[in-house]
């Protein structure tokens, strides 16, 4: 018992000296903000790694075949009026719950594409941002969120889709496009 009490007062000494050792350093102080997130365009840019760049191009390859097809309007989406985005955007709802897997996730690219603001429209980085804001709740206020909650689902329960990578021996870029 003797021998366990006298342990205590001495690890007591020894973390105060350690503690005294480490406050006497001249060791630098760290600047660090601690916070949840970064500025919008550096998370934005964080979630596009380099070799997802030619997504952006498939991106807006697959909405302007799409908005074209659409045939209402000569312009791109920045100069449609909100009535012709409504409309248009109900059309890609529609076509989105009828399409097979591979169109789907064609007409899925159209909506990253709003998602990501328009960009081949854009002029300045404030613009891409206004334009994503906008067109995200434009979207949302769609109902698109309920949509794509329910093809996420879907894609979860495939079986077929979701075994695919397992059975590969090595995983490659265009799995992960999928998978994505």
């Amino acid at each position: 018992m003797e021998i366990g009490k006298r342990g205590i007062p001495k690890l007591r000494e020894i973390l105060r000296r350690q503690r005294g050792d480490s406050e006497s350093s001249d060791a630098p102080d760290v600047e660090f903000v601690y916070d949840d997130a970064d500025e919008h365009t550096v998370e934005l840019a964080e979630l596009y790694s380099y070799t997802e760049y030619p997504d952006f191009a498939l991106n807006k390859q697959a909405f302007t075949e799409h908005f074209a097809q659409y045939g209402r309007h000569d312009g791109g989406w920045s100069t449609a009026n909100d009535s012709l985005r409504s409309n248009y955007l109900l059309h890609l709802l529609n076509d989105i719950e009828m399409a097979d897997r591979a169109r789907r996730l064609q007409l899925l690219r159209s909506i990253l594409y709003l998602c990501q603001g328009v960009f081949g429209e854009a002029e300045t980085e404030s613009q891409l941002m206004s334009n994503s804001r906008h067109n995200v709740f434009l979207l949302y206020e769609s109902g698109f969120f309920v949509i794509l909650i329910e093809l996420l689902n879907l894609e979860a329960e495939n079986s077929v889709a979701a075994s695919a990578p397992l059975r590969k021996p090595a995983v490659s870029i265009a799995d992960s496009t999928e998978l994505r």
